[in-house]
């Protein structure tokens, strides 16, 4: 048997969750995902809301690019459910039969990731060590009003970047890339702020049963901000191994104004984030907040009879 610290660890299978509430960008966003040299294993589009408009661009985009897509809508609640919403789109993956050892990735609705991103996730998650790799963080190249006008669909549909990036906005990624890694190392030993490195929710990998140890999302964040730093938090206080991919898995955050708001201390989720916490969310992925019963149909190729999400989920009975 070789030492503990050359293991190399599996992974099954990959599933995609995409969010959104607008369809604003989230054609291209499925684009990119469909146009993967790693193909997804399955995808989830899951709606904060349920907009004719937003499913509807959803429906032909998935027939478009010929991808089944498992689309998951439920009614607005009124305030922005990011959370809810991204854990809706992974009981929809793991009830459509995503196993532990599986990695969900995620990708907000305004991320196109770059055409190799799910291949690299998958290696980093089979990295050697002493434990398997519970968490890859990703990151973004920023996208101006003008990149965005013209990105360029033809060469995504090659396998080549649908932007050229400046040299500035390139050189960012090596750096946040070793500040990353300055903070793993300085978490190993005790020093490093409970959420850093930082996870950004618009890109990143998972391990299921990671996810599911963690109670996914905590669904009390609503409004903006920092229920992704809750649920790094979290993973980092439960053990889970993380590796750092923000030079290596990429996304596009295609332009539009923001939703941040002025003052940002004073936000809910900025609020909540400073109240005590444990490993697992207080509602999330085993005990949802109330909302409507979530609707999951598959659109696209292969597409097939609709059902129901519960809203409770029993996970790996």
């Amino acid at each position: 048997m070789p030492p503990w610290d050359r293991l190399e660890y599996r992974v099954s299978k990959v599933h995609v969750v995409v969010i959104t509430h607008t369809p604003r960008h989230i054609r291209r966003t499925l684009m990119g995902v469909a146009m993967q040299r790693r193909a997804a294993d399955s995808i989830t589009v899951s709606i904060d809301g349920d907009g004719a408009d937003v499913v509807q661009v959803v429906r032909d985009a998935a027939a478009e690019f010929g991808v089944a897509v498992n689309l998951v809508t439920r009614a607005h609640q009124g305030v922005c459910r990011s959370a809810q919403v991204r854990n809706n789109g992974a009981r929809a993956a793991i009830e459509g039969g995503a196993g532990m050892d599986d990695i969900l990735v995620f990708f907000d609705g305004d991320c196109c990731p770059a055409p190799d991103a799910l291949e690299r996730f998958e290696l980093l998650f089979k990295k050697r060590g002493k434990k398997p790799v519970a968490l890859v963080i990703g990151h973004w190249i920023t996208l101006s009003e003008t990149q965005t006008k013209a990105f360029d669909e033809g060469a995504l549909r090659m396998g080549s970047w649908p932007v050229t990036p400046s040299d500035e906005e390139l050189a960012k990624l090596p750096r946040r890339q070793r500040r990353y890694n300055r903070q793993l190392a300085l978490r190993r030993l005790g020093l490093s702020k409970g959420h850093k490195p930082k996870l950004a929710s618009g890109n990143f990998a998972i391990r299921v049963g990671e996810f599911v140890a963690v109670n996914g999302f905590d669904e009390m964040y609503e409004g903006y901000g920092q229920e992704d730093d809750d649920l790094g938090r979290r993973v980092y206080k439960h053990g889970g191994r993380a590796v750092m991919g923000v030079d290596q898995c990429l996304v596009f955050h295609q332009w539009h104004p923001t939703r941040q708001p002025g003052a940002l201390e004073t936000a809910p989720g900025v609020q909540r984030f400073k109240k005590p916490f444990g490993i697992e969310a207080e509602r999330g992925l085993k005990n949802p907040k109330e909302q409507p019963m979530p609707r999951v149909e598959v659109v696209g190729e292969r597409a097939r009879a609709g059902g129901d999400l519960g809203g409770r989920v029993t996970i790996g009975a």
